[in-house]
């Protein structure tokens, strides 16, 4: 499969437009406040399905999981961090006044992650062990889980 880097960006760009989207609507619903979410909530599905994609096709054009440079952690703790959010944001109603905050923080993330070189480096030998995915998988984890709080 031939996956390019001007495929990623695309993707990065279609993420954060959606991400931005949702944040203006969240703002504009907590204004008015009406308790319809759901188009806020679909447009958080389809960022964290272009953020898969995006990790995907960086996966696929590297070979190797984003895990080495900065670019790489980024993109996947945004993936992470979205989809971590979107089944607290569906399934516990009461932490969705977080969302005026974290859709900015993911605003800010695909800022700064649309800035970064998104040049790969090669899997060192150390890193190709179990451990590695379980410590990546940990601190995804613990990271994603402590955006609401922290929001809250």
């Amino acid at each position: 499969m031939f996956v390019t880097e001007t495929i990623e960006y695309n993707l990065l760009l279609i993420a954060l437009l959606t991400v931005s989207v949702a944040t203006v609507l969240e703002y504009l619903r907590a204004n008015r406040r009406r308790s319809s979410n759901i188009v806020t909530m679909s447009l958080l599905a389809v960022t964290t399905v272009v953020l898969f994609c995006a990790v995907l096709a960086r996966w696929l054009r590297e070979g190797q999981g984003p895990f080495l440079t900065l670019y790489d952690v980024l993109l996947s703790n945004l993936f992470t961090l979205n989809l971590i959010y979107l089944v607290i944001y569906m399934r516990f109603v009461r932490t969705r006044v977080s969302a005026m905050v974290v859709f900015p923080f993911f605003v800010l993330l695909g800022i700064w992650l649309l800035n970064l070189p998104s040049a790969a480096v090669p899997l060192p030998d150390t890193f190709d062990n179990p451990w590695l995915w379980m410590h990546v998988l940990s601190g995804k984890l613990f990271l994603g889980f402590s955006l609401v709080p922290a929001a809250l």
